[in-house]
């Protein structure tokens, strides 16, 4: 299993890999320390859309999770 990165705009941040089949996405995020380098690298108000099995953190957004997108995010995500 390999886990990428890839901005709306097409250009792969990160990309990582193989992990076993037993990982599931939260240790690859944790394995990553994206999280850490999005802390030192970016903006405070940059995030990550990505499905419900990575873990949550200030980085880290589901879009429209049981069905209700994060009121600060719906413009973003309905414009992509």
């Amino acid at each position: 299993m390999f886990q990428g990165i890839v901005c709306p705009s097409g250009h792969i941040v990160s990309c990582g890999g193989p992990y076993p089949g037993t990982y599931n996405d939260r240790l690859i995020w944790r394995d990553t320390r994206m999280e850490q380098w999005m802390d030192a690298n970016m903006a405070p108000e940059g995030v990550l859309l990505a499905d419900a099995g990575y873990t949550l953190s200030h980085r880290v957004v589901v879009p429209y999770r049981l069905g209700i997108a994060d009121p600060p995010y719906k413009q973003v995500q309905l414009s992509m």
